[in-house]
């Protein structure tokens, strides 16, 4: 068995291989990416400067990727996946009364999306990231049911 004898500059190419070799592992280990359905919200780092629908402007410590992907840095950054699909919530109202004092019960269904404008996406990601759909839909039929 005979080893190839690498010069000095071989040993350097082969240090730099392996150092780009790790690099694109690192980043391709680290690249998230959604659907066009979703929304990728990459907390942690820097504050960014959002401007609201009213003209106000205010820090947030997060970014919103509509579809695609984003790197997220490992220990600095967390990555979270926030649905834009349309749900549907069945909502009862038993024992309602009318404004003619009539007692009845009512059952109904409801279609909730999260609206498609950045002030939305926001919105929604400030109050249900980390919640699921399932807390999305009993939010939406309690204050439907409210409202009955």
């Amino acid at each position: 068995m005979t080893l190839i004898a690498l010069g000095t500059a071989g040993y350097v190419w082969l240090v730099l291989l392996a150092i780009v070799v790790a690099c694109a592992a690192v980043y391709a280990t680290n690249y998230q990416k959604v659907g066009p359905n979703e929304v990728l919200i990459v907390s942690g780092g820097i504050k960014r400067k959002v401007t609201e629908d009213d003209g106000t402007s205010r820090m947030v410590g997060y970014k919103m990727r509509i579809g695609g992907g984003s790197f997220v840095m490992p220990f600095i950054q967390s990555a979270q996946v926030l649905p834009l699909e349309i749900y549907t919530v069945t909502v009862k109202a038993h024992d309602a009364l009318t404004k003619n004092g009539i007692q009845l019960n009512a059952v109904g269904l409801a279609q909730l999306k999260v609206g498609s404008s950045e002030a939305h996406i926001r919105l929604a990601a400030e109050q249900f990231i980390g919640s699921g759909p399932d807390a999305m839909r009993e939010i939406a039929s309690q204050v439907l049911e409210g409202l009955l």
